[in-house]
C-alpha cells in the first residue's frame, strides 16, 4: 500500500488500476513456481479476458491512449507492489502458519505499525498529526481497509486458494464504477458495459472451469504407449 501511495505521485489512477489488475496472472504464475499447482484453463482464459476488459474499461474504450504517457518511476513501484501482494497470497497457502485469521491480522498490524514508525519519526510534526478532514478517512482505512478486508482475504485464501481469490481483484474497478454511478450519479457509457462485462465474465470463467491446463501431455503419453 505504501508503494501504491508513492506511485500515485508520478502516475495516474488509471495506470495504478491497470497494473493492479495484473495480480491474478502473477498469482497464477507464482503458484505454479512455488506451489507446483497446475493452472486451469479457466484461470488462464479468464485472467486474460478479465485483464483485457479492465484495460478497455479504465481507458474509456480507447486502450491506445494508455501508451502515450511514457514510463515513470511509479510504474516500477506499482509492479513491485502487485508482485508483493501476489506473493503474499501464495505464501499464505504455502506456509500454513496455523494462527486464527483474527490473530494473524492482529500480528500483521503490529508488524506494520513497527515498520511504519521508523518512517513516521522522520516527518515534520505538523504533517504527522491528523486534522478534522482526515479523521474519517483514517477511521475507514484503519478499520475496514486494514482489518476487516485482510481478515476476509485470509479466510478466502484458506477456503479457495490464492489463484481463485486473486481473480476477484479484477472486480475492484468494476465495483468502483458501479459505486460512482450510484453515489455520484455518473453517466454509464458503452465501455462500462463492454469492459466491465468482460472482467466479470473472466472471473466467472476462472471460478467455473477447473480443467487443468496441460501442454504437451497427450503427445507424450501417445509416444510412450507406442514405445
Amino acid at each position: 500500500q505504501c508503494l501504491a501511495y508513492q506511485a500515485a505521485k508520478t502516475i495516474t489512477a488509471t495506470s495504478i488500476a491497470i497494473i493492479t489488475s495484473l495480480v491474478p496472472l502473477l498469482t497464477m504464475l507464482l503458484s505454479v513456481l512455488l506451489l507446483r499447482e497446475a493452472p486451469t484453463v479457466g484461470m488462464l482464459c479468464g485472467g486474460v479476458l478479465s485483464f483485457g476488459g479492465l484495460v478497455y474499461l479504465i481507458s474509456s474504450g480507447n486502450p491506445a491512449t494508455l501508451f502515450t504517457g511514457g514510463g515513470h518511476v511509479g510504474d516500477l513501484l506499482m509492479l513491485i507492489a502487485v508482485l508483493a501482494y501476489a506473493l503474499y497470497g501464495v505464501l499464505l497457502r504455502r506456509w500454513h502458519v496455523g494462527l486464527p485469521s483474527w490473530q494473524s491480522t492482529y500480528f500483521q498490524a503490529i508488524a506494520a505499525l513497527s515498520f511504519m514508525l521508523l518512517f513516521e519519526f522522520r516527518l515534520p510534526l505538523d504533517t504527522v498529526l491528523p486534522n478534522r478532514a482526515s479523521l474519517p478517512l483514517i477511521a475507514y482505512a484503519g478499520t475496514l481497509a486494514s482489518v476487516v478486508v485482510p481478515y476476509f482475504w485470509l479466510q478466502g485464501v484458506k477456503y479457495l486458494g490464492p489463484n481463485r481469490c486473486s481473480m476477484f481483484m479484477n472486480l475492484l474497478p468494476v465495483a468502483t464504477a458501479v459505486i460512482a454511478v450510484g453515489w455520484f450519479r455518473e453517466r454509464l457509457h458503452e465501455y462500462h458495459f463492454l469492459g466491465g462485462g468482460a472482467a466479470l465474465l473472466g472471473v466467472l470463467l476462472a471460478q467455473m472451469i477447473r480443467r487443468p491446463l496441460v501442454i504437451g501431455a497427450p503427445r507424450d503419453s501417445q509416444a510412450s504407449e507406442m514405445r
